[in-house]
C-alpha cells in the first residue's frame, strides 16, 4: 500500500467517523485528539532516558506550545479556523520527532509514546480538513487514543 492510498483510506475512515456529527461534535474531537497529543508529548520526554539537555531542552518547547495550541482549540470553532493551530501542532510533533530520531531506543515507553502522537496526528489532520500523507494505520489510532488517554495529565 503506497502513501496516497493510505492517505485515502485514513480521510475515508475520519469522514466516516464523523458521518452524522455535528460540527461541534468534530471541534470537540478535534480538540480531544489535540489534548491527547499534547500529554503524549508532555510525558514523553519524561519517560525518555539519555537525552541530551539542549534536546531536552527544544523538546520541552515544542511540548509547551503543542499544549498551548491544543487548549486554544474549541468546539465551537469552525474547520478553517482550527486548521492554522492543527498546522502548528503538526510542525511541533514533526520538530520532536526529528529531535528526538536516535535518542529514544525502540520498545521503550518513550517510543511507543511518540509512535501514538503519530499515529494520532494524521487524524487531527483530517478532522479539519487538512489532507496530508500519513503513517498511521486507521485501525491503530483508537489503541493509540486509549494509551495516550492513560497517560498522566502533567
Amino acid at each position: 500500500m503506497n502513501r496516497r492510498t493510505l492517505a485515502a483510506l485514513l480521510a475515508a475512515t475520519a469522514l466516516s467517523a464523523c458521518a452524522g456529527q455535528t460540527a461541534a461534535q468534530i471541534g470537540q474531537q478535534a480538540a480531544t485528539d489535540a489534548a491527547l497529543i499534547a500529554t503524549g508529548l508532555e510525558n514523553f520526554l519524561s519517560m525518555a532516558q539519555g537525552v541530551p539537555p539542549a534536546t531536552a531542552a527544544k523538546i520541552t518547547v515544542y511540548a509547551q506550545d503543542v499544549q498551548r495550541l491544543a487548549a486554544s482549540l474549541s468546539a465551537s470553532m469552525t474547520a478553517s479556523q482550527a486548521q492554522p493551530i492543527v498546522q502548528q501542532i503538526a510542525a511541533d510533533v514533526t520538530a520532536v520527532a526529528q529531535a528526538a530520531a536516535g535518542l529514544v531506543p525502540p520498545g521503550s515507553q518513550a517510543a511507543q509514546i511518540l509512535a501514538d502522537v503519530q499515529l494520532v496526528m494524521p487524524l487531527l489532520q483530517i478532522v479539519v480538513g487538512i489532507v496530508s500523507p500519513a503513517a498511521a494505520a486507521p485501525g491503530k489510532a483508537d489503541a493509540a487514543r486509549a494509551r495516550l488517554q492513560a497517560l498522566p495529565r502533567r
